[in-house]
């Protein structure tokens, strides 16, 4: 949802800082969207939940891109840019042998 309110023209720089902001708040960001068990890969349902979890890699990634696509020479908050760059880097690092993720995360 996040995405696709970012993905609108109108006013886009108030729901970036505002978006901003909110995953400041939240304890736990990057490290719930970069959390992942690789014991769920092995099993009856691994290749799905693999996939699952490539898929939400993936996401938080375009969430991400979109958020400096829209902010290009506007973030002011350049000390929380390691925050957000550790999103991409750690989708890059998890999931290294999928070609979206490469070809999103380069």
């Amino acid at each position: 949802m996040s995405l696709a309110i970012l993905k609108s023209n109108t006013q886009i720089a108030q729901r970036v800082f505002f978006l901003h902001e909110e995953l400041m708040k939240l304890p736990s960001f990057p490290r719930k969207a970069l959390e992942c068990d690789f014991n769920l890969y092995s099993g009856t349902l691994g290749k799905e939940m693999l996939g699952m979890d490539t898929l939400h890699k993936m996401v938080w990634g375009k969430l991400v891109a979109r958020m400096f696509e829209a902010m290009a020479g506007l973030f002011v908050h350049s000390s929380d840019i390691h925050l957000f760059l550790n999103v991409v880097n750690g989708a890059l690092v998890l999931h290294p042998e999928d070609a979206m993720i490469l070809r999103l995360c380069m």
